[in-house]
């Protein structure tokens, strides 16, 4: 049985669930109807990021196989109503997931190109999520290979 408890202040929601998707889709339904956050993956604007943090700091990581962070920065592959969070912000919610849970698996998503991947990166990504530079590169076989060569050496320097 997995089990989840709201931590926010104004919100003292549980649930519970036979297995690790139910309770996703609740904890994501919550989120999206109780606090008005539009998904657990979608942009968190500055105006939400207390209420943010204290679902991160209550969401059940056990449950959590890896976290796509973001917007990062803007995108072409989408319509965005966030604001980018850029590195600051990634580096933000991921310390905030790595209090909690410190081997889970963080990617940076949304805008993410060989010019910034170096940065998202360094604000303590272990991996990206990428679209546009791969969709509009010229040949993106070489764009996926000049990302791969950048995320590794970074993670390389860092010691993972």
């Amino acid at each position: 049985m997995y089990e989840f408890q709201c931590g926010s202040p104004v919100c003292h929601s549980q649930f519970k669930a036979g297995d690790k998707e139910e309770l996703k889709r609740q904890m994501a339904e919550h989120v999206r109807t109780a606090h008005r956050i539009p998904a657990p993956t979608a942009s968190i604007q500055p105006a939400e990021m207390q209420e943010a943090s204290i679902v991160l700091e209550t969401a059940p990581v056990e449950v959590i196989d890896y976290a796509g962070i973001g917007g990062v920065y803007a995108t072409l592959s989408k319509e965005q109503t966030s604001r980018p969070i850029g590195p600051e912000g990634f580096a933000s919610v991921a310390d905030a997931l790595h209090r909690r849970a410190p081997n889970l698996p963080v990617a940076g998503i949304a805008g993410i190109d060989a010019g910034n991947a170096a940065v998202v990166i360094g604000a303590g990504a272990d991996g990206i999520a990428v679209i546009s530079a791969l969709s509009l590169a010229p040949d993106p076989t070489a764009a996926a290979r000049a990302l791969r060569e950048i995320v590794e050496g970074m993670l390389a320097k860092r010691g993972t």
